[in-house]
């Protein structure tokens, strides 16, 4: 896959919620009940060793890779670019939810679509703090020159740190792992990332 710079305007809604969610008046701090929404900016930072192989040439590539969102992004697989997710916190600890992004190439009409559908379970550390792990598969597909679609496995482990009312930062550790792509790419993430998650 080409380097993509990725506006990644999906992330920049999060901006609009966040008022949302800080002048929220029900159950105030309270992010680890029943019937929560959370709504998380994914991936804004990440440091993230990357490995993908073509198959039809046995050649494989090897990167470490450390952006900041908003700047440029150079993103040599599909999976490491910015999302939106929203969650919803279901009894016993769990989560059911997805992450979204559409991003396209700077200078071009190539265009990134990924959605990827996700489970998890959130652990109280204490008031300030909740640990939460979560996997899912992510889809992907990219349009201009040529079209090129596949899917993977992803893995994350975040510790989501209260700083208000209704808002929290994240530091997670995550995989990504590459089950299936139509040039016959495969891809392999691991590292970690920051964002920022809010909730109603």
């Amino acid at each position: 896959m080409e380097s993509l710079k990725a506006t990644a305007t999906t992330a920049l809604a999060f901006s609009f919620l966040l008022p949302l969610a800080a002048a929220s008046p029900a159950r105030a701090g309270e992010l680890h009940q029943a019937h929560t929404i959370i709504v998380s900016a994914e991936r804004l930072t990440t440091a993230q060793y990357v490995v993908s192989s073509a198959l039809n040439n046995d050649s494989i590539n090897v990167s470490t890779e450390i952006y900041v969102f908003p700047g440029p992004i150079q993103a040599r697989t599909p999976f490491n670019v910015p999302r939106l997710a929203v969650d919803c916190l279901a009894a016993n600890h769990f989560t059911l939810g997805a992450s979204l992004i559409v991003a396209h190439t700077e200078g071009s009409y190539d265009t990134l679509i990924l959605a990827n559908p996700r489970i998890g379970a959130m652990f109280p550390l204490s008031p300030a703090a909740e640990f939460w792990v979560r996997a899912g598969i992510t889809y992907y597909q990219e349009s201009g020159v040529g079209t090129k679609s596949g899917y993977g496995a992803d893995i994350e482990a975040a510790f989501v740190f209260k700083v208000g009312d209704h808002l929290g930062v994240t530091l997670s550790a995550l995989g990504d792992l590459g089950l299936h792509d139509s040039n016959g790419v495969d891809y392999a993430n691991l590292g970690a990332s920051g964002g920022l998650v809010g909730w109603f």
